[in-house]
């Protein structure tokens, strides 16, 4: 360990380090401790059981570990807040960087890489209500690629953007679901494909989780939609593929019929007609 240690004035040696908050312990019992670069926990590193821990007068905060000849935390360090908050692992100029566990008051709890006190690099996020994350990370935003778990068995893996989903993902709904495509602003935006637990499926575009341009929805008993969408509806030019082989060519309107259309039977002949709401109000017979 190095022989530097802060100015008496910022802070002052301590006899021991205080045990962990009750949080803390509870992290500590479902992931286990921190293991350094040397591939040693903190209680079993000599390094660090030998230094001699320091109480910051202006904050309450301790902080045990190694210090440059700037009097800066700098090397191998941990640090504990007064509400319980803790961190293990390097540090650089005063600022957490490397690798490190950061525990939060409420249970959460970020292990990975650091850059200037901020999360950055490759890391895990482990909240305590279960969600998890795994992936990269810039400036302390999920920025990268990540996938993240939800508690009931949903599962994102994909592209994220500062704190966003964002770019390419893929969605897994616990209940048989999915999604594969474009993502933006947390929502499914842009061109993909929805799969149903019960077959149905859609692919084409999105808007802000609803499907909106052109895309085909398709049905497990053969029929078939060609189209545009809007909110989630038909709407605007599309083509209707019936089960029994006859199809409907032509406009619709808030998921209807609606407007001058063509209707082919099932036996191939074809009819000119004008609908309404869904309903034909004109046209050959």
């Amino acid at each position: 360990m190095s022989n530097y240690a802060p100015e008496p004035s910022v802070a002052a040696p301590i006899d021991r380090i205080p045990g962990f908050a009750d949080f803390v312990n509870v992290v500590i019992a479902k992931y286990g401790f921190f293991v350094h670069n040397n591939g040693l926990e903190a209680h079993e590193d000599s390094d660090l059981l030998q230094a001699q821990p320091y109480k910051f007068l202006n904050s309450g905060i301790i902080y045990r570990g190694q210090w440059n000849s700037n009097l800066q935390r700098h090397g191998k360090g941990e640090q504990y807040w007064p509400d319980g908050k803790t961190y293990e692992g390097n540090w650089e100029n005063d600022l957490m960087n490397g690798r490190g566990r950061y525990i939060f008051p409420n249970g959460d709890m970020y292990e990975g890489e650091w850059k200037n006190g901020r999360f950055h690099g490759s890391g895990k996020y482990y909240s305590a209500n279960g969600v998890k994350y795994k992936g990269e990370w810039a400036e302390g935003m999920k920025h990268g690629y990540g996938v993240e778990e939800w508690t009931d068995g949903t599962v994102y893996q994909g592209e994220f953007s500062q704190g966003k989903k964002q770019g390419k993902g893929h969605f897994i709904w616990m209940e048989g679901s999915s999604y594969k495509g474009m993502m933006y602003n947390n929502n499914i935006h842009g061109y993909g494909t929805y799969s149903w637990a019960d077959g149905r499926k859609h692919r084409g575009e999105w808007r802000n989780n609803k499907m909106d341009g052109r895309g085909e929805y398709t049905w497990n008993d053969g029929r078939r939609y060609v189209g545009n969408c809007k909110d989630d509806r038909k709407h605007g030019y599309g083509e209707y593929y019936y089960a029994d082989g006859s199809v409907y060519k032509g406009n619709w309107k808030e998921g209807k019929q609606h407007g001058e259309a063509l209707f082919i039977t099932a036996t191939g002949e074809e009819q000119k007609g004008r609908w309404e709401e869904g309903r034909r109000i004109g046209g050959d017979q």
